[in-house]
């Protein structure tokens, strides 16, 4: 489910089995809009999210395999979505607006990829894929519009910059129990269980980065990147010309 942005007591969920997504007036307590797709039955919406600007344009995605898209729906007028995104090998599970380029939204899903895409004319660009690996969010940082975080179910999360081609994974964080552990027995020591299966976890991410960077940077090899818009903050804000 997701808040709308510009109108504080609208409110998108999924029901249905994740077939029908619906849209409530908290105010009045009730439903106002439900809508499906209905070129494509049987695939399941996983979640939804509100364009950062206007406020009847809707984004939602499919984690059905056999149809792994992302639906643009302007509300005025849902018996058909205004633009289908396709890039997704598999499943779709999270999508995330950049709130200074409402042009500019990333996906994850269950083939391990995040992609940026340009809403306007369906282009996409691959920023990762790890191989065996789902990618569970994706989420823009609020105020350094060229940051963005992806979350897999290795227990690990990557923070990357759209102008560095290198992501920067941070280590699994530890529970409480965890680090009282550590600190009784000394911070690092060896014989403790806790601290090798960390430190095993910890090498095996890593590894698991560094093949995704490798498969990445050879799968780029093979194809040519897509060119997208330059985003807002990068375009002058005025020109004068005599």
């Amino acid at each position: 489910m997701a808040w709308n942005r510009k109108v504080e007591h609208i409110l998108a969920a999924v029901a249905g089995g994740g077939h029908t997504t619906v849209v409530w007036h908290m105010r009045d307590n009730k439903p106002i809009l439900a809508f499906h797709d209905s070129k494509q039955r049987g695939h399941r919406v996983r979640s939804v999210a509100w364009h950062p600007a206007e406020s009847t344009q809707l984004l939602t995605v499919s984690d059905d395999d056999h149809h792994p898209v992302l639906l643009l729906w302007d509300l005025r007028n849902t018996y058909a979505p205004t633009r289908t995104l396709h890039g997704h090998k598999k499943g779709v599970w999270a999508a995330s607006w950049n709130a200074h380029e409402p042009a500019l939204v990333a996906s994850c899903g269950k083939d391990g990829a995040t992609l940026l895409w340009d809403v306007r004319t369906g282009a996409h660009k691959l920023v990762e894929e790890l191989p065996n690996a789902w990618n569970f969010d994706v989420q823009w940082a609020p105020r350094q519009p060229c940051v963005l975080a992806s979350a897999s179910l290795q227990n690990l999360v990557r923070v990357h910059a759209l102008h560095d081609p290198n992501p920067r994974p941070l280590a699994p964080a530890r529970t409480p129990s965890q680090s009282a552990l550590g600190s009784s027995s000394g911070g690092g020591d060896a014989n403790n269980p806790f601290e090798q299966i960390m430190a095993q976890q910890q090498a095996q991410a890593h590894a698991a980065a560094q093949q995704a960077q490798a498969a990445q940077g050879s799968a780029q090899a093979k194809q040519p990147a897509q060119a997208l818009p330059a985003p807002r903050w990068l375009k002058r804000p005025a020109a004068v010309c005599l």
